[in-house]
């Protein structure tokens, strides 16, 4: 007797247990396999709604672009957790493998994201023991939260369905100067005096699973005496440089400036990928194209913007890397040594043919950051500009804070 009601028991367990699985698929049907890619983002994807909670894996500082195949939604994503976030919600599913499937920063306060950044930029050429060329220059950028609503951000190309976007503005000011700055005689066959200054809105949009970004910037602003030049290399020389009275005159500053990169190898522990930029407008007109690669210990650059970007981890976390850039360039047009585009009338200019129209640049750099604060040291290579021009150097220093 006892058998058969142990038979009996089971037998009724068997039926309950089959009907509530018929039960969970006829409601949501999730015994199909998908690839799903844990991510900062949702996009509109094909949505399959479920009731049941989800365990997620949340690894702020390792994305490792790690692909995991399932067949129920139960499943847990990844067994070596660092922590995990159990929601009760709507899900939305891939309906094809190679989407993405992740949850969205503003619903989930644990995420503690970052909403401004600024990145400070210090160029001089005194690391290279030089005083002229390109001798200083200075930008800050400040990162906005909101700004992607900005009207002008309709004349910025991005990619359909970004994962992540950062609008912000910019100040720059870049100085020029001849092989000899303290002399008042003109020194033909030289670089003449020039500077500029700006102000300008830029949009930086990573699209993850192709592994590529795209930044577009607008500036606007002077060249010439009004862009304070000589003010600001007067205040950090000793010995007055007295050649400004030839710098280049006032004129009109419109820059348009494209940077893209594409991805060819990343991982936590090299970086590979090719990039293309350029210029139209009235102070530069050229085009480039180039490699740029990193070695280290970091979060790879298409598995997300630089961690510190996106969040803070109050455990602590260290990135360094040693990078190297190299591209050609193309230039059609250098209003700091040709002079502006509308004002011709200037003391001294190189003419056109004097240009070299093949210019090539290349860097080599290291960083460190660590948490929501990096600074990075990048020394640059510049082969000859014009006709007699010397190789040249520089270096230049970033710092960046998120808050």
């Amino acid at each position: 007797m006892v058998t058969k009601g142990i038979y009996f028991i089971l037998a009724i367990g068997l039926f309950l247990l089959s009907g509530c699985a018929k039960k969970d698929k006829a409601s949501a049907d999730i015994t199909e396999t998908y690839t799903i890619r844990k991510q900062v983002n949702i996009k509109k994807l094909k949505s399959k709604k479920l009731t049941e909670s989800l365990a997620i894996e949340f690894l702020p500082f390792h994305y490792q672009n790690t692909t995991t195949h399932i067949k129920s939604i139960g499943e847990l994503l990844n067994n070596q957790f660092e922590e995990v976030v159990s929601i009760e919600k709507d899900i939305e599913i891939a309906s094809k493998p190679g989407h993405f499937i992740g949850y969205k920063l503003e619903e989930y306060p644990d995420l503690r994201k970052t909403n401004w950044m600024v990145r400070l930029f210090l160029d001089n050429d005194i690391f290279s023991n030089t005083d002229y060329y390109y001798t200083n220059g200075f930008k800050i950028e400040l990162i906005v939260p909101g700004l992607n609503k900005s009207p002008i951000n309709k004349i910025f190309p991005a990619f359909k369905n970004s994962d992540i976007e950062f609008c912000g503005f910019s100040i720059t000011q870049n100085i020029y100067t001849p092989t000899n700055p303290d002399t008042r005689v003109i020194l033909l066959g030289d670089r003449p005096f020039a500077a500029f200054l700006t102000i300008g809105q830029f949009r930086e949009t990573w699209h993850l699973p192709k592994a590529v970004y795209f930044k577009s910037e607008l500036k606007l602003g002077v060249v010439g005496p009004s862009s304070l030049g000589q003010q600001v290399q007067t205040s950090i020389h000793e010995i007055e440089p007295v050649g400004w009275q030839n710098q280049i005159n006032n004129d009109i500053v419109i820059d348009y400036q494209i940077l893209f990169k594409k991805g060819l190898y990343n991982s936590s522990l090299i970086d590979l990928n090719i990039i293309a930029n350029g210029n139209i407008g009235t102070i530069f007109n050229k085009f480039g194209g180039g490699i740029d690669l990193r070695f280290g210990h970091f979060t790879p650059f298409y598995s997300g913007p630089l961690s510190f970007i996106e969040y803070v981890n109050p455990a602590g976390h260290l990135q360094y890397w040693i990078f190297f850039k190299a591209k050609g360039n193309l230039v059609a047009y250098d209003a700091t040594m040709q002079g502006g585009i509308f004002n011709k009338e200037n003391p001294y200019t190189l003419a056109a043919n004097d240009l070299n129209r093949f210019v090539l640049d290349a860097s080599i750099g290291i960083a460190l950051y660590y948490n929501n604060i990096g600074i990075e040291y990048e020394h640059y290579y510049l082969s000859p500009e014009f006709k007699g021009a010397r190789h040249f150097g520089w270096g230049s220093i970033k710092a960046s804070l998120a808050f």
